[in-house]
């Protein structure tokens, strides 16, 4: 299953990027968004940006308690 990313262009000719995690407290869970120079490169920031909140909330530490 492919992630909604979802991609807007800047008036600058840039990419922003954002995907929502069902992660977190709020009944919406997180968004992390970047961007880049095409839909390619943000996409990838965006990646990036979702394994490291994903990090940060624990999700790839065994040993972590889950939610």
């Amino acid at each position: 299953m492919e992630p909604p990313w979802d991609f807007t262009q800047t008036p600058k000719g840039k990419w922003i990027c954002k995907l929502e995690l069902p992660i977190g407290d709020g009944a919406a869970g997180i968004t992390v968004e970047a961007e880049g120079e095409g839909k390619l490169g943000a996409k990838t920031h965006c990646a990036l940006e979702a394994c490291m909140m994903l990090d940060r909330h624990g999700m790839f530490d065994q040993n972590a308690k889950v939610k």
